[in-house]
């Protein structure tokens, strides 16, 4: 596949490391799941490509590479039963039950990096400094019945300041 600085890509395998350098023996950068959003960067080196995903910049073989994205949809033990993470064609996340502890948000925790992701104004991280991001963002969530063990999860969710979410 001939690739295009700039432009937007897939992961096309169910599990991927990104890497410090184009070398499966470099350090590893990110874990990446089948679906995630890439962007070439446009350097290319013995078959491998730089690119960022999930605001980190790092090396990727080629042929983990699609140009069209998956619906991706996780399903999460949250206790009692299965809570659903959706991640749409169009980059949208739509959460579906949390459960009664925190079991989503430990899982949106490891998905998102969001223990590493550097928060403008909660990390110590001022605006405009390059290493801070926005925080990770919530399209909608669906709370399926109004028993607690299926809402009361999100309270975690609600209460991080790296995640900003839907006004219920």
């Amino acid at each position: 596949m001939n690739l295009v600085k700039g432009k937007s890509y897939f992961i096309s395998v169910t599990d991927v490391v990104l890497r410090s350098e184009a070398s499966s023996k470099s350090k590893a950068k990110n874990h990446l799941l089948y679906g995630d959003w890439l962007k070439y960067l446009g350097e290319e080196h013995n078959g491998w490509a730089k690119v960022r995903s999930r605001r980190t910049n790092g090396w990727l073989h080629k042929s983990n590479f699609s140009s069209e994205r998956p619906l991706e949809i996780n399903f999460v033990d949250i206790g009692q039963g299965d809570g659903c993470h959706i991640v749409t064609p169009d980059d949208e996340v739509i959460l579906i039950d949390a459960g009664i502890g925190d079991n989503m948000f430990r899982f949106l925790n490891w998905r998102y990096n969001l223990r590493n992701r550097k928060v403008f104004g909660v990390d110590g991280v001022d605006d405009g400094e390059p290493a801070g991001v926005t925080p990770f963002e919530i399209d909608h969530v669906i709370i399926s019945h109004p028993d607690q063990d299926h809402y009361y999860g999100f309270r975690h969710l609600f209460d991080s300041k790296k995640v900003r979410h839907p006004d219920l």
